[in-house]
């Protein structure tokens, strides 16, 4: 009977983490296996496919400084958008495979914006991070998380692919590499 209760004990200690793990949209599950969640899908499983081939929702946010940074300033400019968080260490990844490849000299780099938003957390936590990283990529703050919910943002890292009419191309969800960035930035750049 004793070895019955410790049963039902961890079954609902695993449900209920389960249940927490989908509640807030954290991709555990990959992590913990080890799979590689930078596959060559185009789209994952746990992105909103609402978006694509739509116009991107507007949004004025502020940057590290509290200047003002509006989807309008790329009008004209294929962009970029990281949805990220410094609590996640999949988008810090991310936000320094796109660092590294803004430092990297390539010419295409000017071809492009970028722009790296932090969903729902402090500016103080997320200036830390950028001065220990050193990053070079610009950032926003979407400190209540309405612009991620226009998104839709369902996990992070999830990188949109702007064109120059301001609609949205293709939707990421997980880290590029390098090589998958560059690829899909050029798709938009045409």
């Amino acid at each position: 009977m004793k070895y019955f209760k410790i049963s039902i004990s961890i079954l609902a200690l695993v449900i209920l983490i389960f249940l927490a793990v989908q509640i807030s949209g954290t991709r555990i599950l990959p992590n913990l296996l080890g799979a590689n969640i930078t596959g060559n899908t185009s789209l994952s499983t746990s992105t909103d496919e609402t978006l694509l081939s739509q116009r991107a929702p507007s949004f004025d946010l502020p940057d590290l400084s509290g200047n003002s940074v509006s989807l309008s300033k790329f009008i004209n400019t294929p962009t970029i958008l990281i949805f990220w968080s410094t609590w996640d260490q999949a988008s810090i990844d991310q936000v320094k495979i796109v660092d590294d490849y803004l430092r990297g000299g390539n010419k295409d780099t000017s071809l492009v914006s970028f722009l790296a938003i932090d969903s729902q957390e402090d500016q103080s936590v997320v200036k830390s991070l950028i001065k220990r990283g050193g990053y070079a990529i610009p950032f926003a703050l979407d400190t209540y998380g309405d612009v991620s919910n226009s998104y839709h943002i369902k996990s992070l890292p999830t990188v949109y692919f702007i064109d120059r009419g301001g609609v949205v191309r293709e939707i990421y969800a997980g880290i590029l590499s390098q090589n998958m960035l560059v690829n899909k930035a050029e798709q938009i750049m045409k």
